[in-house]
């Protein structure tokens, strides 16, 4: 008798070691699964609030432009609250902090920040209002993606601030070439009276409404050299600028060196363009140091400044396999800085040459911001 109650004892004694580790183990995958999807759902939840964050503020500066017709100003949104900024003749900080707080109330600078990195770095970060709404034909659409498929997408103020800074290049270079700085100018296009010099002053005629060059200030010739440089960007693609510089020796019979040879073939100041453009791409990746993220911060003054980011940028530890990327490498930014210059270029869009802030203005941000939101 006593046997048989412990034999049924025995029976009903509970689990075995190996059937509490398999319980263990199926509560821990239950648990791992149900975590892994709160937190996605997290996620998701944070970006569509950011997501309506962003938009109401676009709201803002719709109800804002009525109110205060031709202000412009740029409200830059982080994780930890909020600000406004403008630049440019239109640019008004005060009018627009004062649509931030008719939209958010007291204390917006505080209140209004963005839960997400997705939308703290970025296209969103930096929103300038009034918002421009754009229709692209199909070849600026092409130009578009490629755009989106570089490092330069989402980095529109960048964008904007290397066509600026080449300005300014530009204006401070042909500040020391003393009284008559188009002729200095037109001779790194071409050679007098050639085909592309005149062609050159048609352009610069046709921007700045003047037909007496000589009347340029400086600064207007700048500017209108830059649109010059974005149109001859049509004429340009990333594997026949790649063919260039590895084959230098088609274009530069003496030194075989590549930079000349892209100078000799696209002209001096539409490849130092192509290069600054594509070296702002590179310090946006993945694969540029800390170093040349640090000397890219620095506005170059001068074509031997660029050339000299170009080296630096070739010496650059992880440069080669930046090369070899099939994505977001070398190819995807010139691509990338083309495409941008292209639509700049073709879009139906009158910059102010005379403005020394021409090309990163409230407006022209605005423009760019429009041209990547029209993808969505």
């Amino acid at each position: 008798m006593k046997k048989q109650v412990g034999n049924k004892l025995r029976g009903s004694a509970g689990f075995t070691l190996v059937e509490l580790i398999v319980v263990i183990a199926i509560i821990g995958i239950l648990a791992g699964v149900g975590t892994v999807g709160y937190g996605g759902y997290i996620k998701r939840t944070n970006e569509g609030l950011d997501e309506t964050l962003y938009r109401n503020i676009l709201y803002a500066g719709e109800i804002g432009k009525y109110e205060n017709p031709g202000v412009t100003g740029r409200v830059i949104v982080t994780k930890t609250g909020a600000e406004v900024k403008a630049v440019g003749a239109s640019g008004n900080p005060d009018v627009v902090k004062e649509w931030m707080k008719n939209a958010f109330g007291d204390g917006w600078e505080h209140t209004v920040k963005y839960r997400t990195d997705k939308y703290a770095n970025g296209t969103y970060r930096t929103i300038a209002l009034p918002a421009q709404s754009v229709e692209l034909n199909d070849d600026q659409k092409a130009n578009l993606n490629k755009l989106t498929q570089s490092n330069l997408n989402g980095h529109e103020v960048e964008l904007a601030n290397t066509c600026s800074n080449l300005s300014q290049m530009f204006t401070e270079w042909l500040n020391e070439k003393g009284n008559d700085p188009l002729s200095v100018l037109a001779s790194y296009i071409g050679e007098p009276d050639s085909p592309k010099v005149k062609e050159f002053y048609d352009f610069l005629k046709a921007t700045s409404g003047k037909e007496d060059l000589n009347k340029l200030n400086n600064t207007e010739l700048a500017n209108a050299t830059v649109l010059y440089v974005a149109n001859k960007a049509k004429g340009m693609t990333a594997a026949e600028v790649m063919e260039t510089l590895k084959n230098p020796g088609i274009w530069d019979e003496e030194s075989e060196n590549p930079d000349i040879a892209g100078m000799n073939r696209y002209g001096q100041l539409p490849y130092a363009a192509l290069m600054y453009g594509t070296m702002t791409g590179y310090a946006q990746s993945d694969y540029a140091s800390k170093s040349f993220k640090e000397k890219m911060e620095n506005p170059p003054k001068g074509i031997q400044d660029v050339l000299n980011l170009v080296n630096e940028m070739n010496n650059d530890e992880k440069y080669k396999d930046y090369v070899k990327a099939n994505e977001k490498g070398i190819m995807a930014d010139m691509d990338g800085y083309l495409g941008a210059m292209k639509i700049i270029s073709n879009y139906d869009v009158k910059f102010d040459v005379s403005n020394p802030n021409a090309f990163n203005d409230d407006q022209t941000l605005a423009l760019l911001q429009a041209v990547l939101n029209s993808k969505k």
